[in-house]
């Protein structure tokens, strides 16, 4: 998941114009369609659009609510959008922007939507053309997260899973292997808290991982190691990406945990594209200034820049530390040795041995 946000300027960005962003529809109203109830990060969501999420089973009050925009004409002129880095040339895949209204995200090409923090309200208007599953992609995988780290929550890229150590999680960029770990020791009999994002809870002596129970969503490699054979199985994750999501006939063979966990471990995934075939698996504690930066750019943000913003995340990612252990895992970019690290995590975390 890539997450870009950007210093706070006015006008919008020049560039939006050449992608047909600025569609001038308002997202201020809410519609009345039907929709479900879910359950996710320790929050319940009322969605008019459907999620990749099982609903929930107990009857409660929605803390949030998503509805779809509908199509009235609004004022393009109070948002103060974002400007792009000028020296990053990679295509832009999130705009941010604030208004008397909330804050408002623009996906370049796919959707727009409007977060109403006071409110809890997030308001969703798809471009045409974008199927309902890439809408219900980036309410669950980018959105929401994101509305919950401007409340306050403490949100961090990546997925964990429970042992008897606690919940173990795995920090790294995108496509470092954190969904197929977490998934791979679930397939084992692991309880999974959660495959992309964590929501922390700081207590005295301990961090809790809210659980989300969304079926994890994997590249068709990791899905052919984990899954031979099952891939055609799978579900489309979104129409932009070959990520596939396991089906919920394939999630039944994972259990998901149902109330938070205490955190055990924090594993820094080290992808090491050039390590060879038959490399040594290394498992061990990271340099404190290494496993410091690997929190810190691993927390969703929308207000990058916010001196408030860095002084809290210095807090919790210093809390972190104190509160579980950090590790560093090295390991050949290799399926061929899939089996072996995962017998590794088994032995350290699941017999409750600690890494040497």
């Amino acid at each position: 998941m890539k997450l870009t946000s950007y210093n706070l300027g006015a006008p919008p960005p020049a560039r939006r114009s050449k992608s047909g962003i600025g569609d001038n529809r308002d997202l201020a109203e809410e519609s009345t369609t039907a929709g479900a109830l879910y359950r996710c990060h320790g929050l319940s969501l009322f969605s008019e659009i459907p999620l990749p999420l099982p609903p929930a089973t107990a009857d409660e009050a929605p803390e949030w609510r998503i509805s779809r925009a509908p199509g009235a004409a609004s004022d393009e002129t109070a948002i103060q959008w974002v400007e792009p880095d000028p020296e990053d040339a990679s295509p832009l895949w999130l705009i941010t922007g604030h208004s008397p209204k909330g804050i408002h995200l623009d996906f370049p090409k796919y959707a727009r939507f409007l977060i109403q923090p006071d409110a809890r309200k997030i308001l969703a208007k798809p471009r045409p053309g974008v199927p309902e599953r890439t809408l219900g992609h980036l309410l669950m995988n980018q959105v929401v997260p994101l509305a919950m780290a401007n409340q306050g929550y403490l949100m961090l890229h990546a997925s964990a899973v429970e042992t008897p150590c606690g919940a173990v999680a795995f920090l790294g960029p995108s496509g470092a292997g954190k969904t197929t770990f977490a998934t791979a020791l679930a397939l084992r009999g692991r309880r999974l808290v959660t495959e992309d994002i964590v929501r922390f809870e700081l207590k005295p002596g301990s961090a809790l991982c809210h659980p989300c129970p969304s079926p994890p969503r994997l590249w068709s490699d990791s899905f052919d190691s984990l899954l031979p054979g099952e891939r055609e199985s799978a579900e489309a994750v979104a129409h932009y990406t070959s990520k596939l999501r396991m089906s919920v006939e394939q999630a039944d063979a994972i259990r998901f945990v149902e109330r938070p966990v205490p955190l055990g471990a924090l594993i820094v995934l080290d992808s090491a594209d050039g390590r060879q075939s038959g490399a040594p698996i290394e498992l061990k504690p990271p340099a404190p200034r290494e496993a410091f930066e690997k929190a810190t750019t691993a927390f969703l943000r929308i207000k990058p820049h916010s001196k408030d913003q860095i002084r809290r995340e210095f807090d919790w990612a210093t809390s972190l530390a104190r509160l579980a252990p950090f590790y560093s895992l090295r390991f050949p970019r290799d399926y061929a040795s899939l089996p072996a690290v995962i017998e590794l995590l088994e032995e350290r975390f699941v017999t409750g041995a600690s890494p040497q």
